[in-house]
């Protein structure tokens, strides 16, 4: 993150990073500010067979002019969204909605190329659990899109590999075989003293 300028990003001294990533298939997650996309832009440009991760989708959501910035962006096949609690909660405080956030993200983005990302970490006011659901709740109308390509598939609901050709009830039955319990966490995570 840089608050003001440009930060390391598209510095070439990182290049021998981004490269290696490719090799290695693996994903750069970063977390960047709406002024930095333009920096984004320019690393994409250069390695196109780099995986990147937009953590908070930029915070670019709330400023329609961030967000009409990062739209520009969906050209990059190797970027990937990471909408999280953040993203959802502003949206729903809006007359947006969460899921409206959610399928907006989607028509410019597709569904195979977001990722949920619950930041329980920094939630503290509601238990895993509840995070879980607000991004079911935001991700759900997905599931009823006619055109195929946001139906969660066999390889989670919200994820790079969650593109989906399954009829919807083959998906329905998919969806019941995978379903798991979550564990219930603390509202409040838990202190640890040394001993």
């Amino acid at each position: 993150l840089s608050r003001e300028g440009p930060s390391w990003l598209a510095n070439e001294q990182t290049f021998p990073v981004w490269r290696r990533a490719a090799e290695l298939d693996a994903h750069i997650i970063i977390t960047i500010l709406p002024h930095q996309l333009d920096e984004l832009d320019r690393v994409l440009t250069h390695f196109p067979e780099t995986n990147v991760s937009l953590d908070h989708c930029a915070f670019a959501m709330s400023n329609p002019d961030s967000r009409a910035r990062l739209y520009t962006l969906a050209r990059h096949s190797n970027l990937h969204l990471k909408v999280s609690t953040h993203n959802l909660d502003d949206a729903a405080r809006s007359s947006e909605g969460a899921d409206g956030l959610v399928q907006e993200l989607v028509t410019n983005f597709g569904a195979d190329r977001m990722m949920w990302g619950s930041d329980y970490c920094q939630t503290h006011d509601r238990t895993y659990p509840e995070l879980v659901a607000l991004a079911h709740e935001a991700f759900s109308g997905l599931m009823h899109r006619t055109d195929g390509l946001a139906c969660p598939g066999p390889h989670g609901a919200f994820g790079p590999r969650s593109r989906s050709a399954l009829p919807h009830s083959q998906y329905d039955a998919e969806v019941r075989r995978l379903r798991l319990k979550l564990p219930t966490y603390p509202a409040t995570p838990r202190r640890i003293q040394a001993t």
